[in-house]
């Protein structure tokens, strides 16, 4: 008598996300980057600022390319999630400091002290030395919302469900 499936072949069991035997064209044009263009290695980054597992991959990212410099980049995608209220206003602050030169500045900054409200993004805007008034507009500009959308539509297109989500060289 056949006894089925193994419970790794089963249905119920099958991995959620991203096939590991595919290859993604994941496009990153326009998206913060740290590492050369031409690096041998990219490594595409889908992350919530209010994610804690994020957070602790945002520090082994930077030392990837610090250690593999020019070999190595890193590519930030938004993926702010429901579960985390304050994640998509987040997304659009780093963006918004990222029209100022500093994205990464404002991407260790939420890492570091989960900013959560007004007072909070006057301070990181203080603190980075932004143009409030530029930053105000570009955080709640529809450029802005539509990029962490595009993002957002390109992970559930991938199939990414989760936080933090990579992808190494496709």
């Amino acid at each position: 008598t056949p006894v089925g499936k193994k419970p790794s072949e089963r249905a119920e069991n099958q991995r959620k996300g991203p096939n590991p035997g595919l290859t993604y064209k994941v496009p990153v044009e326009g998206r913060a980057q740290l590492g050369p263009d031409d690096a041998l290695v990219t490594i595409v980054e889908f992350a919530d600022f209010h994610c804690p597992y994020c957070a602790r991959t945002s520090e082994i990212m930077k030392s990837l390319v610090k250690k593999y410099e020019g070999d190595v980049r890193v590519v930030f995608m938004q993926m702010p999630l429901p579960i985390h209220p304050g994640a998509e206003a987040a997304a659009y602050s780093a963006l918004a400091a990222g029209k100022q030169g500093k994205f990464w500045e404002a991407h260790d900054a939420h890492f570091d002290k989960r900013i959560q409200n007004e007072q909070d993004h006057r301070a990181l805007a203080e603190q980075l030395g932004l143009d409030w008034d530029k930053y105000e507009a570009d955080r709640n500009s529809d450029e802005v919302k539509a990029e962490v959308q595009a993002d957002l539509a390109l992970a559930r297109k991938v199939g990414v469900s989760g936080t933090p989500a990579f992808f190494i060289n496709g």
